[in-house]
């Protein structure tokens, strides 16, 4: 049995670690997995993952639920000994099912991961747990109450050079006064089967949603809970931001930029009073540096996790490449549940990204269009989704027609992503929200960061943060 040392609150979930005691729950024999949502995550991200873990006999993949037959029958394929099920409601009560994944669309994560712990399931969850804070408090209370572990999928907090950035400010080597600039961007390309990202009430957002609950979950592990000061978007009515500017203010302080249909230079920058500091976090072997009055230099990263599931001094390894991190994920939400080890990330962190999301929108104003005359500039802001009606317009990324030479008021084909062109809808009775992930990539730069004396342009990724309690020690790769 797990119990739950963290509290939720009025103010939500509270920092805490889990202990376990008389569990029934060993590596001796595979854990019984129902995946909740057979969509594009599962097979784009998890696959390879699940079958190495099934082939080690670590997990056994019971249950598929989805409404949806043919994606089910993409997965059984690789668990044939799996149950299909195209209804919730009809996939539990199910003896002997330890965990659930959950990757189902975004607004039924709380349906779904009440569900899984009502019935005695530890749950690992997509991105985002939730959108509204509530929501994440009510999950919380439910995984306390039921003595169950509840995880949410932030992979990238298994980056190595992100690793050795945050270690590098929680030794303060860049002093004090810290900034940042923050930025990722790129035309949107994750495979979708509707139009249900671009509609504000079927996803509750756009980029800030998408990338945002990536980037804000770094920013918190950088340099803890910051303050929404300002948001600037670009959503029309009906629709979602294509493009958004946040300024955070805490014991840092600084901007994050994100797009979803526009390349940028992705990076992030971060300066204090002894020096700077710039990450790539998809460049997993160093990090560059400068301190005051020296050169830039690399440093290397260190960092590694458990990749085997022994008690005793397991293995470890550093990720080469994406697909490691989500194969790590998996082996530490495998530990946290058997021997009751710390989680990267829970409902404490979902619910303080949730909260600076909501703040975010409430705050919300126009993103300036400085291309545009004034006239079309009024006209635009009157079009935003804080200033007008939703029946003014129809849907996209920005809610309605693209305004003339505008790229950040404009949307990409709904419905497709790459070079494959639009794809017709696909209405099921979960509804038409896609499965939320990453996407994008980037090369021009639109926002300057923070400068040095070398003022090359970044040509950087987002920066996100791994979790306490990682080794950095041994020699075994994955």
């Amino acid at each position: 049995m797990v119990t739950l040392s963290n509290k939720a609150g009025a103010e939500g979930p509270q920092p805490g670690f889990i202990r376990r005691k008389q569990s029934n729950i060993t590596m001796n024999k595979p854990l019984n997995l129902a995946i909740i949502g057979c969509g594009a995550v599962i097979e784009e991200l998890h696959l390879p993952s699940l079958r190495r873990l099934s082939r080690q006999g670590a997990l056994r993949v019971s249950m598929l639920v989805d409404p949806s037959p043919d994606r089910m029958a993409r997965l059984h394929r690789h668990f044939p000994e799996a149950v299909c099920i195209d209804d919730i409601e009809r996939a539990f009560p199910r003896p002997g099912t330890d965990l659930a994944l959950v990757a189902s669309p975004p607004s039924l994560h709380r349906r779904h991961v009440l569900t899984a712990l009502s019935f005695g399931c530890d749950v690992l969850c997509e991105k985002p747990l939730a959108i509204s804070p509530s929501d994440v408090v009510e999950m919380s209370r439910a995984a306390e109450r039921h003595a169950r572990i509840l995880m949410v999928g932030m992979t990238r907090r298994f980056f190595p050079s992100l690793a050795t950035a945050a270690s590098l400010l929680q030794k303060g080597m860049l002093g004090e006064g810290i900034q940042f600039s923050c930025l990722e961007g790129g035309v949107y390309q994750w495979p979708i089967a509707s139009d249900a990202p671009f509609r504000r009430e079927a996803g509750g957002g756009g980029v800030l949603v998408d990338k945002g609950v990536h980037v804000l979950d770094s920013l918190l592990w950088l340099f803890g809970p910051m303050t929404v000061t300002q948001c600037q978007e670009d959503a029309l009515a009906g629709g979602v931001e294509g493009n958004c500017r946040l300024q955070l203010e805490g014991k840092a302080r600084g901007t994050m930029q994100l797009s979803w249909d526009q390349p940028i230079a992705s990076g992030l920058h971060v300066r204090g009073s002894l020096g700077e500091m710039r990450v790539d976090p998809t460049e997993f072997r160093w990090i560059e540096l400068r301190l005051e009055g020296c050169a830039w230099k690399r440093v290397p990263c260190g960092t590694r996790w458990p990749m085997s599931l022994s008690q005793s001094k397991p293995r470890t390894s550093a990720p080469r490449v994406y697909e490691d991190c989500i194969h790590l994920q998996w082996i530490q939400f495998l530990r946290s549940v058997t021997y009751g080890e710390p989680l990267p990330a829970g409902p404490r962190e979902a619910h303080i990204v949730a909260r600076q999301i909501e703040s975010a929108f409430a705050m919300a104003t126009p993103l300036p269009q400085l291309w545009l005359g004034a006239g079309e500039q009024s006209a635009a802001s009157r079009r935003h989704w804080k200033n007008s009606p939703p029946a003014e317009t129809g849907a996209g990324i920005s809610g309605g027609t693209p305004l003339p030479h505008s790229h950040l008021g404009s949307s990409p084909a709904a419905g497709g992503g790459g070079g494959d062109g639009p794809r017709p809808p696909l209405q099921t009775n979960w509804g038409s929200s896609p499965l939320a992930a990453e996407g994008g990539g980037g090369t021009a730069q639109t926002n300057k960061p923070l400068q040095g004396p070398d003022p090359t342009p970044l040509s950087l990724s987002a920066a996100l943060l791994p979790y306490p309690g990682t080794q950095s020690e041994g020699r075994e790769q994955i």
